[in-house]
């Protein structure tokens, strides 16, 4: 343990994997904790962290069974990789030792060293790169003190992501506000009038959207023949005319049909 006040310029090996165990700590939380206090210079963090532990069995099925039978102490671990990870008899697997461990029940050194065992006699093909990432303090510790000096930075941060997040949210019940115009307001950009064309504005029409979609149906009934002008359409369709166009626009702006070289809209 480092003393209160003191500095210390070594590389310690940081098991994250246990450190995030015994504290019952979010292994995402904590790498993103750790890599704020690294961003803004408190510690130093190694690029061993990006390790890969890998496993592949190479034995035959009945070699397989025949080592399980003879070491009872192995089976478990081994029994816990088949069910956790397919593929395993076909090519490197990227496994994580911890987990296997609690599935074992037994401790990770202990898997590390059964699948090292495994690998001696010709059960697995096993690698692993340095497991541990490598830790240096690079100020004093004077912990409430070194942490304050950005602490203000790192709420106002997350208060933005939340912001952000709400927003986001916002936009997506926001049912009365063409979308449109909320984009652009969050953008901080005024326009007064509605886009006309999004799912709000579609919905705010003279007729609901019920009718849109058997208008829509109809025209392509009638498209499924031959392309027609809007004007054969009108006439063919026992719709307003607006409706028509209105509808011909959605379907153009859906990509469903097309507007050819006669001036004639043919399907997609």
């Amino acid at each position: 343990q480092i003393p209160y006040g003191t500095q210390d310029e070594n590389a310690y090996q940081f098991h994250f994997n246990s450190f995030c165990d015994t504290y019952s700590l979010h292994p995402i939380l904590t790498y993103n904790g750790l890599r704020i206090l690294d961003q803004n210079s408190v510690i130093a963090l190694s690029q061993n962290f990006s390790r890969r532990t890998t496993i592949r069995f190479i034995a035959a099925k009945n070699e397989l069974f025949t080592y399980l039978e003879a070491n009872p102490k192995s089976a478990p671990v081994l029994q816990v990789l088949l069910r956790t990870y397919g593929g395993v008899f076909e090519y490197d697997t990227k496994i994580n030792t911890l987990l296997i461990a609690k599935k074992s029940g037994i401790s990770e050194e202990l898997v590390l060293s059964i699948l090292e065992k495994s690998s001696m006699h010709g059960i697995v093909e096993y690698t692993s790169e340095n497991r541990d990432m490598e830790l240096t303090f690079i100020v004093p510790r004077e912990d409430e003190r070194t942490i304050n000096v950005f602490a203000n930075k790192i709420t106002a941060i997350n208060e933005n992501k939340i912001a952000n997040v709400n927003a986001m949210l916002a936009y997506i019940h926001n049912n009365n506000d063409c979308r449109n115009l909320q984009l652009l307001r969050y953008f901080g950009e005024k326009k007064k009038d509605p886009c006309g064309k999004c799912d709000v504005c579609r919905n705010k029409t003279d007729f609901p959207s019920s009718k849109v979609a058997t208008i829509e149906q109809e025209i392509l009934n009638l498209l499924e023949q031959n392309a027609r002008t809007s004007r054969k359409l009108i006439r063919l369709l026992a719709h307003e005319e607006d409706e028509v166009l209105t509808c011909l626009q959605y379907l153009l702006e859906d990509g469903t049909i097309r507007v050819n070289n006669k001036n004639e809209y043919s399907l997609n």
